[in-house]
């Protein structure tokens, strides 16, 4: 896999020391976890196996990271690194993909899960909506809607954005949990997210989630799926 621009790499890292103090600063635990680390190139080869397309700057984000692999018993809020959203490590997206392959009820998907929050929103980088070689993140609430919002131009987008809200002072937390007002985030946001339109939507109240029915007890897990993830389970720390 051919190294990313370094530029990019150097902008990334900075971004990623920003918010490693940020955290320090406000004496979260999730601080000790954001380090460096190499293991997320090795997810990065494991990806393009799939033959998923991975843009340059999501690259870029795992060249030197791994995400915050804290594997402990730290709550969801409290693992929160970019605003509400936990930073998966390379492990978990591919467990994500590979149960996208494994199940034969689902068709393969050309997006890779890259954050969580605390509400159960996902940010999703979304190859098929691409632009200029940007990468936009795409928020859902997989699996009860079909409908995705493009949340941040790209993920470089993304990391200025988390940075600029953290310069402005509008991020503060409550036990833990991560808090921030939606006008004063997309005040700051929206200068690097011209095609961002989850965040207008949201101050709009026009969000329209289009939720899909479905009875929890014919929720079945597929056999290779069930292997994939006690695989996971048994994997050990960084």
């Amino acid at each position: 896999m051919v190294e990313p621009d370094k530029s990019l790499l150097e902008e990334i890292g900075a971004c990623i020391a920003k918010v490693k103090v940020f955290h320090e600063s406000h004496n979260r635990r999730i601080a000790n976890f954001i380090k460096r680390s190499r293991k997320g190139r090795q997810g990065l080869e494991r990806l393009a196996e799939f033959g998923v397309p991975i843009a340059e700057d999501f690259q870029a984000l795992y060249w030197n990271y791994n995400g915050t692999n804290q594997r402990s018993s730290m709550s969801m809020w409290a693992a929160a690194v970019f605003l509400d959203f936990e930073w998966y490590p390379w492990d978990s997206i591919i467990i994500s993909t590979e149960e996208s392959f494994a199940r034969s009820d689902l068709p393969v998907t050309d997006r890779l899960l890259a954050f969580r929050g605390d509400q159960g929103l996902d940010l999703d980088t979304a190859p098929f909506l691409a632009s200029e070689g940007a990468t936009p993140l795409v928020v859902s609430i997989a699996p009860l809607s079909e409908k995705t919002f493009i949340a941040f131009d790209s993920t470089i987008a993304f990391l200025r954005s988390v940075c600029g809200a953290q310069d402005a002072g509008i991020i503060w937390f409550e036990e833990d949990k991560a808090s921030y007002k939606l006008d004063e985030f997309w005040d700051v946001a929206k200068e690097f997210n011209t095609r961002a339109e989850y965040w207008p939507l949201m101050l709009q109240d026009k969000l329209d989630w289009e939720e899909i029915e479905y009875d929890e007890d014919d929720l079945t897990i597929e056999p290779a799926v069930a292997r994939i993830i006690s695989k996971a389970l048994k994997g050990g720390p960084d």
